[in-house]
């Protein structure tokens, strides 16, 4: 993950702000592009599917995540295209914490239906290829997240 260290910073301290104490005093920020974010992603993903009778399928997942970062993008859109920079370059421990994009439980539901009407089904199974290929073969979906 890229990074950008202003090269410019004074070192943290308790006195007041002077431009003297600038490595560059005659100089405002020096930006230095760097790789070497980092990030942490865990998870743990349980599913449970089944099929039920005449059609009907069922599946259930959750995933239980975390994902820390010491590389904070602006934005969650600009996650590739504009460096952090952090508040201290000489400590980046200081904004180690979770990502923007973190979803720590996700829940998703589903399930599949197939409609008992066409050929070889409980309904309309003896129609011809154009009554089947119309009304035949159908299936209705849901998803909750």
């Amino acid at each position: 993950m890229i990074w950008d260290q202003n090269l410019n910073q004074e070192v943290p301290s308790t006195q007041p702000y002077s431009a003297s104490r600038l490595p560059n005093p005659g100089l405002q920020s020096i930006g230095y592009i760097q790789n070497g974010g980092n990030s942490i992603y865990e998870s743990f993903v349980v599913e449970l599917d089944h099929h039920w009778t005449n059609g009907f399928y069922t599946t259930m997942a959750n995933t239980r995540d975390h994902n820390r970062t010491d590389d904070h993008p602006p934005t969650v859109l600009d996650f590739d295209q504009n460096p952090y920079q952090p508040e201290n370059s000489y400590d980046r421990r200081r904004d180690w914490g979770n990502d923007a994009t973190d979803v720590p439980n996700d829940i998703i539901l589903n399930s599949v239906y197939e409609l008992p009407v066409g050929r070889g089904k409980r309904f309309a199974s003896n129609s011809n290829w154009l009554f089947n290929a119309v009304i035949g073969n159908w299936t209705l979906t849901d998803v909750f997240t």
